[in-house]
């Protein structure tokens, strides 16, 4: 499979935050793997499913009796105040919008920083983080049902008109469900106690995502 690696590629809150919550003593190996959920060109859902046939497959055939745990993170239907690269403008501004997209917060100088925390602020008031529950329930139950061509026929722009640009993030959930074919989906109901965060999906069944 047609993987990228780097040798030097700092974690951010999408690895630090599910470790922190499920594994505090974090005392064994993690293989953090990157996927682009979030600049285009996006690969398809397609392609991430077979991504995680492909993972599935690696583990099957290493080390007899390893036990390994997967962890998909990201979200259904949000929207966070994310411009698309294609359309900044060649000005400071569209520079070091460019910057923080590239490198994150370490990317950009103070005062874009403060100007990107004001934008998201902004979005927090006025309510643009926009959550479509209808749309989260109907992507829950295809992964329950193993309907794995439904998923794999969602297209980009599908998924930001219904779901907003953070469910591209579908892409990672994708790849575990996948990844995990056999294994039991349990929907479980988010709790709002951050210290007792529940994980809505540990698995699924049905057919291999290879027959898409």
């Amino acid at each position: 499979f047609d993987l990228a690696y780097a040798r030097d590629l700092p974690i951010d809150h999408a690895f630090i935050t599910p470790v922190h919550m499920l594994f505090p003593q974090a005392d064994f190996p993690i293989v953090p793997l990157f996927q682009n959920c979030v600049a285009p060109p996006l690969p398809s859902v397609g392609r991430c499913l077979q991504l995680g046939n492909a993972i599935r497959r690696v583990l099957a055939d290493i080390e007899p009796g390893l036990r390994v745990a997967m962890i998909g993170t990201g979200g259904l239907s949000h929207e966070v105040p994310l411009h698309d690269w294609r359309a900044l403008d060649d000005d400071d501004t569209g520079r070091a919008w460019l910057a923080f997209m590239s490198a994150g917060r370490g990317g950009a100088d103070p005062d874009t920083q403060q100007r990107i925390s004001a934008e998201v602020d902004r979005w927090g008031r006025e309510g643009l983080g926009r959550i479509d529950e209808a749309f989260d329930r109907e992507i829950l139950a295809w992964m329950q049902a193993g309907a794995y061509t439904r998923l794999g026929d969602l297209d980009a722009a599908t998924i930001a008109s219904r779901g907003g640009n953070g469910a591209q993030e579908i892409r990672n959930w994708a790849v575990l469900a996948a990844a995990t074919i056999g294994i039991v989906f349990m929907a479980a109901p988010m709790m709002r106690d951050l210290n007792r965060v529940m994980l809505p999906f540990l698995g699924s069944a049905g057919a291999d995502p290879m027959d898409l």
